[in-house]
């Protein structure tokens, strides 16, 4: 993680502050906590600080991501969200949860959306136990498209019969059209923040 502010200029405004969270791993309970605590510290800074979220992960857990989501929606600051080269499976639907307008992604991202899926645990081999364990994945995969259906504004019906055994991969600009982003940015040189978080 690499934060940045503004500086202010004499004599002027000051501009809003802004603030950088470059998430380039998988999403656990432990990068979920991370995050969250970015964000209450983002918060303290005043709720016009920007806060940019630059994507760049393959996912991970359905639970750590909703988290995460729920944390978001309880903030005031504007959140822009980037997907810098990919944002598979829950990192999808985080990409989604920036503030409307906000949301964007480089022309060349890789952005994959699919449904739950998961092996019972082993040694679990009653018929009741399976059944349960199905029921609940089906549950948590309906509430994971409902919100992603909410973000998004596309019908969730639509979202379950597109995604339905398989992984949808998307351009940049079939992600707009999902209304997963807002803007498409054009690949440049300058886009390295990665490359110029670790040289800092």
């Amino acid at each position: 993680m690499a934060e940045r502010e503004l500086q202010v200029v004499k004599g002027e405004q000051a501009p809003p502050a802004v603030v950088d969270f470059f998430f380039d791993v998988g999403i656990t309970e432990e990068t979920s906590q991370q995050f969250i605590n970015f964000l209450r510290m983002a918060e303290r800074k005043g709720k016009d600080t920007e806060i940019v979220l630059h994507i760049n992960s393959n996912g991970g857990s359905v639970q750590a991501v909703l988290d995460m989501i729920k944390q978001i929606s309880h903030v005031e600051n504007p959140i822009t969200t980037i997907a810098e080269t990919r944002a598979m499976s829950a990192a999808a639907l985080l990409l989604a949860a920036g503030t409307p307008g906000k949301r964007k992604a480089y022309e060349d991202c890789d952005i994959m959306v699919h449904q739950i899926s998961t092996e019972p645990p082993k040694g679990m081999q009653r018929v009741e136990e399976i059944y349960e364990f199905t029921r609940r994945i089906g549950k948590t995969n309906r509430d994971f498209f409902r919100l992603f259906s909410s973000l998004t504004g596309r019908p969730l019906n639509q979202i379950l019969k597109e995604t339905h055994n398989k992984d949808v991969h998307l351009t940049a600009k079939q992600a707009k059209e999902w209304g997963i982003i807002d803007e498409v940015l054009p690949v440049k040189k300058e886009r390295k923040l990665f490359e110029r978080r670790k040289a800092a």
